[in-house]
């Protein structure tokens, strides 16, 4: 047993995403949020195929939100370094 507390799936696709999506934005990939949100509900219809993974709808909204979450910041990062 750990004494760690326990982290909730849909925090880790959220995390999980802000960097799919800084990993884009990286790659200089013009609608990098895009990709990263393609790519996320992509990757959970493929386990929907998968006897022994899940498809969820939370999951794709989690991964969504992170995405979103990253663009937010790159956005008051340049309004906060341009400013």
């Amino acid at each position: 047993n750990s004494n760690l507390p326990e982290v909730s799936d849909k925090v880790v696709h959220f995390i999980m995403y802000i960097f799919a999506a800084m990993s884009f934005y990286n790659l200089k990939i013009k609608h990098f949020v895009v990709y990263a949100i393609i790519y996320g509900v992509m990757i959970e219809i493929i386990q929907y195929f998968i006897p022994w993974r899940s498809f969820s709808l939370a999951d794709i909204f989690a991964n969504i939100l992170g995405s979103v979450s990253f663009l937010i910041l790159i956005n008051f990062y340049k309004k906060i370094k341009y400013d």
